[in-house]
Parts: structure tokens; sequence; C-alpha cells
């Protein structure tokens, strides 16, 4: 098992920088060829990237051909967790982006948004009553692991040993753990306001 590590490169070298720099600026610019419902993150080594919705909801994860020598097996799931975090955090910048420029486009359904407050919200309640729920959710083909507490992604793991050539399975794991916790997270929230 290879437990996620946070990535210690230096910014100069961080594919983060560069790639959210030019996002800034392409949504400070209003680039029509920008797509704003489908938000791609990179990870530190620009090897991982993940893909979300306007509002940060999960939409796709993957690897460039590389990742084996960018990321190797001990960095592989910090180095998808890290493209996931990366690409929320563009999602939230746009809004904040758009209100400074004097620009207010739609980025998200109002109902969407207003969830995902909800979800933090009952995140906060629960948390004070009965404490985060700790669970682990295991990608089918059983090479990445999911930790999570709440609605909270805490850590990943890869399962087993793997080849340089498993790259498009172990994304297509993480995709579908990450699909799992999503649905979780939602029916949890629907069952909450019954």
């Amino acid at each position: 098992m290879y437990p996620s590590v946070r990535s210690e490169q230096n910014d100069s070298k961080d594919a983060r920088v560069a790639d959210a720099e030019k996002f800034v600026a392409g949504v400070e610019q209003s680039d029509p060829a920008m797509r704003m419902d489908r938000i791609r993150g990179l990870d530190s080594s620009g090897t991982a990237f993940a893909v979300v919705d306007a509002v940060g909801r999960f939409v796709d994860i993957g690897l460039d051909s590389c990742w084996w020598t960018a990321l190797g097996p001990e960095r592989l799931a910090a180095g998808l967790l890290e493209a996931l975090s990366s690409a929320r955090m563009k999602a939230a910048l746009v809004p904040l982006i758009m209100r400074k420029n004097g620009v207010m486009r739609r980025t998200g359904g109002l109902a969407e948004t207003y969830q995902l407050i909800k979800d933090v919200n009952t995140n906060k309640l629960a948390r004070a009553e009965n404490g985060p729920r700790k669970r682990v959710l295991d990608g089918p083909r059983g090479l990445f692991r999911l930790h999570v507490r709440g609605s909270h992604i805490e850590g990943a793991d890869i399962v087993g040993a793997l080849a340089c050539d498993d790259g498009d399975r172990v994304a297509a794991d993480a995709r579908d753990a990450l699909v799992e916790f999503g649905r979780s997270r939602w029916v949890a929230l629907d069952e909450w306001g019954r």
C-alpha cells in the first residue's frame, strides 16, 4: 500500500502555478474558449489532472502517460488528490474574479450552489453532534482507496503493486471511487432534508 504524501517541490517547478496563472488570465479576459462548466486542475508535477464543474463537483480524473517517471506509485494517490484540489480551487476563484472585474456571468445553478452551502452547514452540525463518520471507499479494481470523513476527503492510497502501464486502470479506479463518494454525499444530504 502506498500512502498519499504531500508534494515537496518548490513553486518554480510546480505545474499548478503556471496553470493557475493561465486560467486566471483567461477568466479575467472572459475568454470565450474557456468552459467554466469543466475546469481542469493539475498536480504539482503536471502529470495528474482532475476536472470539476463550475461549483467544484467532481467530473473526471486522469494521468498523463509519463506518470510513472513524474510520480511513481509512491506519490500517485497524492498527485490525483492534488489535481482534484487544484481544480476545485480554480472553480472557487471564478466568481471572485468575475466580481472583481464587474462581470457577473452565471457559473453554476443557484440550486447547486445552495446545496453545496447546505452540505457544509450539515457537516458542521453532524460534527458538532456526532463527530464526522470515517469511511474507506475502494475502487472496484482494488487499486485505489479513498479515505473520507463525513463529506471531506482525508487522503488516498494505492493498493497493491503497480506497473508503469497501470495508469489508466488506476485513474479509472480513482474515478469510480470519487463518483461513489459524490453519490454517497448527495444521498446523505437528501436524507437530512427529510
